[in-house]
């Protein structure tokens, strides 16, 4: 009460009539939206924050995609230069955006296969397609599947299982993979790539998903074509990058909830899965580990274990993604884990064997809720 009397004293010091508290209050008003106003002007003239610009001939093309957001255009080759000094690379990507060795390469949908989704590590970012652990793996003289690519760089974990449920019944899924990076419980967090990478060339948004109090998944924002919406304010793109950034980290249950569901799509349709997880220079940054993954009883296999003292650099110059080398290792890795023998707890069904029929995974949980 004395304080409010206080206020009021000061007030009527300050504002001797009302009508000159209205007019202090309306200059005011007028005064913080002019600055905001040529604040919004300069950031858009400066086009602040920085959008990405690359040469189209240097871009690894992508295009927009209503379920993942984006995808590599199918049947089209690209060369692009990354690391210091430049190094260019070809990629190849077959008819269902998979990247491959050369161009006119096709998958035999009935062989038995290995599915590999996940960003670009998945992909190869930054190295020749024999380099990649995928190029790597198949090229193996007794490995009895083939691989299928089917990493996309940017992706995040729900991207990822949306990648699998579209191509899981395409091929006779033996083992499915996803390579993890702790990056991607940010990016499930969220649905504009935009703001997690300042400089980030994507076509569209991402899918965002929900957990309900049951830990099922829904989608809650569909992704949505850039260029067929007009952008946000720039001064909401830097309280929106600020917050990514400043802000409390992403809760853990909804990519536990996404990886559960990979899992459970894996399994139904008579495959395997396993989950990389695949430590660098971003897991120091992040803090996170597979432990966000303990009670879950998942078959992780975790590039830190036993790995060189200066494991961590083994990255493209320039780049930061992982190098051939960094490759080789993972693809030795996960050879020695899909050879294993019957006897192992964790066996993998043969390459000639059966788990099982396979259902259908339309409509699980795809709907969007308000």
């Amino acid at each position: 009460m004395l304080l409010r009397r206080r206020i009021s004293a000061r007030l009527a010091t300050v504002f001797p009539s009302r009508r000159q508290l209205v007019l202090a209050l309306v200059a005011g008003t007028m005064s913080v939206m002019l600055t905001l106003g040529v604040a919004e002007t300069a950031c858009r003239l400066l086009d602040l924050p920085v959008r990405y610009r690359v040469p189209r001939a240097e871009d690894v093309t992508a295009t927009f995609d209503s379920e993942l957001g984006w995808a590599y255009i199918s049947n089209r080759s690209v060369i692009s230069s990354f690391g210091v000094p430049p190094r260019r690379i070809p990629s190849h990507f077959d008819d269902i955006g998979a990247r491959v060795r050369a161009p006119g390469v096709t998958h035999d949908p009935a062989a038995p296969t290995v599915l590999l989704v996940g960003d670009s590590l998945t992909m190869g970012h930054g190295v020749v397609f024999d380099e990649t652990f995928a190029g790597r793996l198949e090229a193996m003289a007794d490995f009895p599947y083939q691989v299928v690519n089917l990493g996309v760089q940017a992706f995040g974990t729900d991207q990822s299982l949306l990648m699998l449920m579209r191509h899981v019944q395409r091929f006779n899924t033996k083992v499915v993979v996803y390579t993890f990076i702790d990056d991607h419980v940010v990016r499930n967090a969220t649905d504009d790539r935009r703001v997690l990478q300042v400089g980030a060339y994507v076509v569209g948004t991402k899918p965002l998903f929900g957990v309900r109090p049951d830990g099922t998944l829904y989608l809650r924002k569909a992704p949505h074509r850039l260029a067929d919406h007009h952008s946000t304010p720039r001064l909401w793109e830097f309280l929106q990058i600020a917050w990514n950034r400043l802000g409390p980290r992403p809760s853990i249950p909804l990519t536990r909830a996404l990886v559960q569901e990979m899992r459970r799509v894996s399994e139904a349709n008579g495959a395997a899965f396993i989950l990389i997880f695949w430590r660098g220079p971003w897991t120091t940054r992040s803090g996170l580990g597979a432990s966000i993954f303990d009670s879950m009883n998942l078959d992780i296999l975790d590039t830190g274990a036993d790995a060189p003292a200066d494991w961590r650099h083994w990255t493209i110059p320039g780049d930061g993604h992982p190098d051939a080398r960094a490759h080789a290792r993972v693809a030795q890795l996960l050879y020695q884990r899909l050879m294993r023998g019957p006897g192992h707890p964790r066996a993998l069904p043969s390459a000639d064997g059966s788990r099982g029929g396979r259902q259908s995974i339309s409509g699980l949980f795809l709907r969007q809720d308000a």
